[in-house]
Formats: C-alpha cells, structure tokens, sequence
C-alpha cells in the first residue's frame, strides 16, 4: 500500500478521530506498522518473488468453486449464530489471510505444517488445498471443539474468544473431502498435545496459532514450537493485538514481527 492510500485512509472519519486521539499511533500507521495488502505482507515475510506473489494470490482468488464452497458454508453457520441472539462466535479468518496462508505454503512449498486451533476450518481449508496444489507436504492441527447445544464441565471452557462449531459436526468440517488426505486433525488442548505432536514430528516448517489467545498460552505455545521451526521456517499467529505475547516474542527472539491490520502477524526464523 502506498503512503497516499495510507493517508486516505486515515483521513476516513473512523480513523481521523482515531489519529486525533492518539497521533503518534497515527504516525506509525503511516510510516510501518500496519500492512493492508496481502501481497505486501507476504513480500515482507518470505522476501520471495514479488510477481510469483502476484501470480498465486490470483490462482486462489480465481478458484471460484473453492471459494464459493468455503464462505457459503461458514456465512450461513455465522447468520444462524446471531439468530441465536447469544452473542456466539463463528470464528474464522478473513478472506485475505485465507490469501496469505494459501500462497505462503505455495511458495514455500512445506513438508511439515503444525496448526493449533481447527474450529469451522476457513485458514485450515487454505492451506490443505495449497499442499493439495504442491502434491506434498502434511498439515497437523490440534484443537479443542466448542460444540453448539452441547454441555462441557466448567475447566473445559477456559478459553479466550470461544469459538463454535455446529452440533454434530467434527472440527474443520467446512475443509472440502477432496483436499483432506494430508490432514491430521489431534483432538485436544495444545498444552497438553503441543509437547507429544512437536517430539514426534521433530522438525516443521511453518506453525500457525490460533488457540486461546490469552498471554500465557500464546507465549508458551511460540517458545515451545520455536526450537523446532526450521531455519527459514515461519511462525504465524492470529490474533496478535489481543496482548504483548506477539511483540515481546519477537523482540525475545531478535526477529523484527511482521503484521496484517491488527489480526495476523508473520516471525520468520
């Protein structure tokens, strides 16, 4: 995005009141912090081929049938839930970091890709069908389901943002049939399966979190994975203006963070 669109941008009502009350956050708008275009954000993360960047965002904007399947699916899911008027959440990313986690494992092209959080399965779906479109590469994910209609003991619920899945329906239940052979799906908390999943698989080359987004957990969950990311590996995580746990990573690790809007952040190793 360039500085001229950044700055119409912040002259848009929402976000001239925004700068008024906080012009030195304005200012970082403007001059780094926040990335608005996919393909940026990618170039910034991989430092990979700017016209190959190009090249798979359309490939995957392109793929109607896929697209289609996937947001059709999840936007009745969401309509049912505000009916519900119980204030419950679909979840799910957004179309754009759909983008980025589909080219990323184009270009990158992953034999090993370890995922914590599933739910309805949107950022799943992307990426299986990226490794789909590789012919290799595996997808692990584990996840603790939130089921509608369902009855859970009190330690069960403990999550930050909870999200649900349709009664009767398995985690990732959105992802097509025909991508899900380099899935496996391991059901349960990640700190319990993080330490069994990561000593069996014992080297990957891009995580994901997107499990409870408190402090704590996502600290754990990027300083466990951390000495078995590969060099050149990415870790990714949603939610990351939720709390400091992204920011102080990355300056723990000496690795300059890379972030979507206020939803996704990018380390490389």
């Amino acid at each position: 995005m360039s500085m001229f669109e950044k700055i119409k941008i912040i002259l848009t009502p929402k976000y001239f009141i925004k700068g008024i009350k906080n012009p030195r956050r304005a200012f970082e708008f403007l001059r780094k912090d926040l990335v608005f275009e996919p393909e940026e954000f990618i170039f910034k993360i991989t430092g990979l081929s700017w016209q190959q960047i190009k090249d798979y965002v359309k490939e995957i904007k392109s793929n109607k049938e896929f697209n289609n399947y996937i947001w059709e699916k999840y936007n009745q899911f969401e309509k049912y839930l505000i009916k519900t008027k119980k204030a419950l959440n679909a979840g799910g990313t957004s179309k754009e970091v759909g983008i980025i986690l589909y080219v990323t494992m184009r270009l990158l092209r992953p034999e090993i890709v370890l995922e914590t959080g599933v739910a309805n399965g949107i950022s799943s779906a992307y990426i299986l069908l990226a490794l789909a479109k590789n012919q290799k590469g595996k997808l692990v994910s584990i996840d603790l389901p939130y089921e509608l209609e369902k009855e859970y003991p009190l330690d069960y619920i403990r999550n930050e943002g909870k999200t649900f899945i349709p009664h009767g329906k398995q985690p990732g239940w959105l992802i097509p049939e025909n991508v899900k052979k380099r899935w496996e799906l391991v059901l349960g908390r990640s700190s319990e399966k993080f330490p069994e999943v990561l000593n069996k698989l014992r080297k990957i080359d891009i995580f994901i979190h997107d499990s409870e987004h408190s402090y704590k957990n996502m600290i754990w969950e990027y300083t466990t994975v951390w000495p078995f990311l590969n060099k050149g590996g990415i870790l990714f995580s949603h939610d990351v203006s939720w709390n400091l746990a992204f920011d102080n990573f990355s300056n723990k690790v000496k690795r300059k963070g890379v972030k979507y809007r206020a939803e996704f952040g990018g380390i490389k190793k």
